[in-house]
C-alpha cells in the first residue's frame, strides 16, 4: 500500500515546487509523508503533495503511507 514518488525539476534555471495530486499517484485518503533521502517525516497530507524548492537537475524521493 505505500507508494514513492520522485519529484524530479528538470528545469536548468531556477527551484521550483512540483505537486502530485493523489489521482495522479493512485493514492486515496490521509497518508503520511517521509522523504526518503533526507530520512525525515513530513506529516500529513491528504489530496495532493508539493515538493518545495526542488533544485534544477534535482530530484526529491517522497514516501506515502497510511500510519
Amino acid at each position: 500500500g505505500d507508494v514513492a514518488v520522485g519529484f524530479v525539476n528538470v528545469g536548468d534555471d531556477a527551484p521550483a515546487d512540483i505537486t502530485v495530486t493523489w489521482e495522479e499517484a493512485g493514492l486515496s485518503g490521509p497518508c503520511m509523508a517521509r522523504d526518503l533521502w533526507a530520512h525525515r517525516d513530513l506529516g500529513r497530507a491528504d489530496g495532493s503533495f508539493t515538493a518545495r524548492a526542488v533544485p534544477p537537475h534535482g530530484c526529491q524521493v517522497i514516501r506515502f503511507f497510511r500510519k
